[in-house]
């Protein structure tokens, strides 16, 4: 059977965060997109590497700075993000602990027509 929907509450999330050592929990996996809750603690240092998907990023809680592409911005909550696949980007000066939606394109860049 395919499934047409799916609903997750943020408790849910946030459990299944909990038991992992990464600081995320994919919990979308198809084949053209991915998604998953970030959590960074305040303090943390962000390793992530240039992904090889379009990205999307939605802050649902916390502060911090985020440099991409060479240009810094300051996030907050509320805040949504677009990162092209292979540009750098990061957070970093995290004061307040983050937790961000993350949604991935798994279509190549090509055929997102950027």
């Amino acid at each position: 059977m395919t499934v047409t929907w799916q609903s997750w509450p943020l408790a849910e999330l946030e459990r299944l965060n909990r038991g992992t050592e990464k600081p995320f929990h994919v919990f979308l996996d198809v084949p053209s997109m991915s998604a998953e809750l970030f959590e960074l603690p305040a303090g943390a240092k962000d390793t992530q590497q240039p992904h090889e998907w379009d990205e999307f990023y939605h802050i649902a809680v916390g502060k911090a700075k985020f440099i991409v592409d060479g240009a810094t911005i300051d996030v907050r909550q509320g805040q949504s993000l677009f990162v092209k696949a292979g540009i750098e980007h990061r957070f970093f000066e995290i004061t307040e602990d983050l937790q961000i939606f993350v949604c991935f394109s798994k279509m190549p860049t090509e055929k997102n027509g950027r």
